[in-house]
């Protein structure tokens, strides 16, 4: 390619640029409820995988660090337009900032130490530097953006659906040990009829219509009192259960209620960190493939340079 040095840093600072912004214009698109979305959440990975992928190459080949930390700075220019602006992600950039110039300094020193040129040990040192500042970034979107004014409740944290899958997997053999005769599509006056004849040998049955009536009251009082719940005897037992699971949850979680959306971004941070590991693998693999054609095309080419090195020995006198 027949493109002044300089000029293809350009190119590949503005492809850098594009990259960026595709990337924050999906996490914008998805910031709202904060929720995958099929087309903004692969556009997003997509996007997110080739700026990375050009900034490894940008961080080998730049040879000025004001240049790499400049097209970094621009690039955070979609971010601000794409989620709401709050003081702390001007914060949040700065220390993007700080995180590329320190990436870019480890990835130097990682070539000089190298007497042949290779793609994966500087890399391996200056791309986590930029997941983890990235990954500190997605999880303060969420929380502003989501988690600072969202409400956990105790559906939240056990869907019904969850409940449900639950209980037929424990039932055969844990309920069945806790709550004798349980069975999750029957009532709750049917369950307590059927543990009444049980525990009663059969005396239930001779009770009148409003005996028995004002009996399966009391028992259904006595079954949820302690959740403070009031249950119609029509509803399936296991509805009736979750329900009181939930009340009970409900009152477990109110201390902790504003603390909850904090620790679910840290969660997040932590969840992001830890996939970052085996997909900055995938950036430095697909960078050195990108990296090996660059030499193949003779857009870039390995220069061997003298240098001058010191060390240290016994002085001669004379």
């Amino acid at each position: 390619m027949h493109l002044a040095p300089d000029m293809k840093s350009y190119v590949l600072g503005a492809l850098m640029l594009g990259a960026s912004s595709l990337f924050w214009f999906s996490v914008g698109k998805m910031a709202g409820a904060f929720s995958w979305h099929d087309t903004f959440g692969i556009l997003s990975v997509v996007s997110l995988t080739c700026y990375l992928v050009v900034a490894s190459l940008a961080l080998i080949l730049y040879q000025e660090r004001r240049l790499f930390v400049g097209v970094v700075a621009i690039g955070f220019v979609p971010f601000f337009l794409s989620i709401p602006f709050r003081l702390e992600y001007v914060l949040l950039v700065l220390l993007a900032l700080l995180a590329a110039s320190r990436s870019f300094s480890s990835v130097k020193d990682e070539l000089h130490n190298h007497l042949a040129f290779r793609v994966s040990p500087p890399l391996r040192r200056g791309l986590p530097i930029l997941l983890t500042v990235f990954s500190l970034i997605l999880a303060s979107v969420y929380y502003f953006t989501t988690g600072a004014s969202m409400s956990v409740s105790g559906k939240d944290l056990l869907p019904k659906s969850l409940f449900n899958l639950i209980v037929k997997t424990t039932e055969p053999n844990i309920l069945q040990l806790v709550l004798p005769g349980f069975n999750h599509l029957i009532t709750v006056d049917e369950y307590i009829r059927e543990t009444l004849r049980r525990d009663a040998s059969g005396s239930f049955d001779v009770l009148s219509p409003a005996q028995q009536a004002e009996l399966l009251q009391h028992a259904r009082t006595q079954l949820f009192e302690d959740f403070n719940l009031q249950v119609g005897g029509d509803e399936l037992l296991s509805d009736a259960f979750y329900q009181a699971i939930i009340a009970k949850s409900e009152h477990l979680l109110e201390p902790y209620k504003r603390s909850i959306p904090f620790a679910f971004a840290i969660a997040l941070f932590l969840f992001l960190r830890t996939v970052a590991f085996p997909y900055s693998w995938l950036v430095i693999c697909t960078s050195w493939g990108i990296m090996r054609l660059l030499i193949h095309l003779r857009v870039v080419e390995i220069q061997e340079v003298q240098r001058p090195q010191e060390f240290v020995t016994w002085r001669h006198i004379g």
